[in-house]
């Protein structure tokens, strides 16, 4: 099904003559996802709501109507969601212990920064855009609990 999504994307790419660079330029979105989205490797995309969001901006800048691509790409994301360590299935209790509350912390921590790596972000970037100073952001990747003074 994504192979479908992609070969769709690259054909109308190039029936506009359009370079990989040019689309990149025009959308904002980096050239290696649109090369993703194109071989429908969605996999390698920094995450599903990312991968929606680029498929929807290429396919509209491309003129395609991006909602009978994103149902093609919905269906193949229908596995079954598995809820976090601590988090029962059927409920919102939390049942971890405090060594389990910081093994989530750093296991958050660690998925925050990977996440930060991939967007191709400095700390520097996080901090101006989102006002969150310099330290909290250290201790946020590092799962560490920052107290107020």
């Amino acid at each position: 099904m994504t192979t479908i999504v992609g070969q769709e994307l690259q054909q109308a790419r190039e029936e506009r003559s359009l370079s990989i660079d040019q689309a990149a330029s025009a959308t904002h979105i980096r050239p290696h996802y649109l090369r993703a989205l194109e071989s429908g490797d969605f996999d390698t995309l920094p995450s599903v709501a990312q991968a929606r969001g680029f498929l929807r901006a290429y396919a509209s800048y491309l003129g395609l109507d991006p909602d009978p691509l994103l149902s093609l790409l919905e269906n193949k994301d229908s596995a079954p969601i598995t809820p976090p360590k601590g988090i029962a299935p059927d409920s919102n209790a939390v049942t971890e212990t405090p060594q389990e509350a910081s093994e989530i912390f750093v296991e958050v921590g660690e998925r925050l920064k990977r996440q930060r790596e991939l967007l191709g972000l400095s700390l520097d970037d996080v901090e101006r855009h989102t006002y969150l100073r310099l330290h909290y952001l250290l201790a946020l990747e590092a799962g560490k609990r920052v107290r107020y003074k």
